[in-house]
């Protein structure tokens, strides 16, 4: 009986990588789209939508892309949580200031993620699809909005576990018909 099969360690595999750079070698946050989109589109080579070459920058391009759709959206969410609920909720600065360094990066940033890895890979529409996507939002929201004072520890750093949070719900999307799969024929 084999320990790991080939799927499960396509799954596995990026967030191991993201553990070693982050950890071993300490990327510095600048590098964190780059690595996320090499990653993902260096260990997805063959499923590609396109050619290798261009499923790799486009898996580049879009990492960029949402990082800076995120962080150009957060002075905007301030605004609007600012503009439509300030009055009614009687929100200070600090608590707008917390919610939009928690939705953008970690509710919009995701979403937007898996919205353009769609173009990428072949990744379903499916229910496992939604339930993936979903759990990782929520994942993402809880543990950046109640464990912000963390944020300098690097274990536990929000952006960090972001990546890879990120990458092992990407890779369950893309594979979660051969890890269907893959299961039945062990049960069997």
């Amino acid at each position: 009986m084999q320990l790991i099969n080939n799927t499960t360690l396509k799954v596995l595999l990026p967030s191991l990588f993201y553990l070693g750079l982050f950890y071993i070698f300490k990327l510095p946050f600048n590098y964190y789209p780059l690595c996320f989109g090499l990653i993902i589109g260096i260990v997805n080579w063959n499923i590609h939508k396109h050619k290798p070459i261009v499923g790799v920058l486009l898996s580049v391009l879009v990492s960029y892309i949402t990082y800076f759709i995120a962080y150009l959206s957060i002075g905007v969410v301030g605004y609007l949580i600012k503009l439509l609920f300030k009055d009614i909720f009687n929100l200070n600065s600090d608590l707008i200031g917390r919610l939009s360094f928690t939705i953008s990066p970690f509710i919009i940033a995701p979403l937007l993620a898996f919205i353009a890895y769609r173009y990428v890979f072949h990744i379903p529409k499916t229910r496992t699809t939604l339930l993936i996507v979903l759990s990782a939002v929520v994942l993402l929201f809880v543990r950046s909005y109640f464990f912000m004072d963390f944020i300098g520890n690097n274990i536990l750093n929000p952006y960090s576990l972001w990546l890879i949070i990120m990458t092992l719900a990407i890779q369950l999307a893309i594979y979660q018909g051969k890890i269907g799969a893959n299961n039945k024929k062990t049960l069997e």
